[in-house]
């Protein structure tokens, strides 16, 4: 798909150019994608001028984030509505369903993370899910999304930070990704601080 690419931790290159196809979980869409695989240690780096206290927005670094709980799928679905990736609140309670819950042995209690503006309003969420690499199920950074009125505010950065905090805490290493597109150039930035590298 133009503009798409995946992004992989910086770090020794064992294979320098490859093409994986990617099914999704209802098995009605399938992308190719070419990319280069790293072996790297995770670092999630810090996370600038943050605080997420009990998953509210404060002040200075990454503290905590908080997680999702049952009936937490429609603050999702309303986030990622507002921002335009899905064309009804609907269609994204409908995804979240199938992505998140339906059939999976993961539970999204752990993975899935949301931060909350001092108000109370969900501004930002993130997943450390399962992804499919050349057959082999492997850990992705998903959907991560931040609210347009908290751009430039450090809660990517935080929020990356903290998906890669839980990657390490859950006691994987090597190598994850992440798909994006090239229309979020300012994520891109960040992950690039994080060692991603576009392939």
């Amino acid at each position: 798909a133009n503009g798409e690419g995946i992004s992989v931790t910086e770090g020794v290159v064992s294979v320098d150019s490859e093409s994986i196809k990617m099914v999704s979980s209802d098995g009605l869409r399938t992308v190719k994608y070419r990319v280069m695989r790293t072996d790297a240690a995770i670092n999630h780096g810090n996370s600038g001028d943050l605080i997420i206290e009990n998953g509210t927005f404060k002040a200075n670094k990454v503290e905590d984030s908080m997680v999702y709980t049952t009936g937490d799928e429609i603050k999702w679905a309303n986030l990622e509505y507002s921002l335009g990736q899905f064309s009804s609140v609907e269609q994204g309670l409908d995804f979240f369903k199938r992505d998140f819950i339906d059939g999976q042995t993961l539970s999204p209690e752990e993975r899935v993370l949301f931060v909350k503006d001092p108000d109370g309003e969900y501004i930002a969420t993130g997943a450390l899910w399962n992804g499919y690499f050349e057959g082999k199920i492997c850990q992705k950074l998903h959907w991560i999304a931040i609210s347009d009125k908290c751009a430039g505010k450090g809660i990517a950065k935080a929020i990356t930070s903290r998906l890669l905090k839980l990657y390490n805490d859950l006691g994987y290493s090597g190598f994850v990704y992440l798909v994006t597109g090239s229309r979020y150039y300012p994520a891109i930035n960040i992950y690039r601080k994080f060692g991603f590298k576009e392939y």
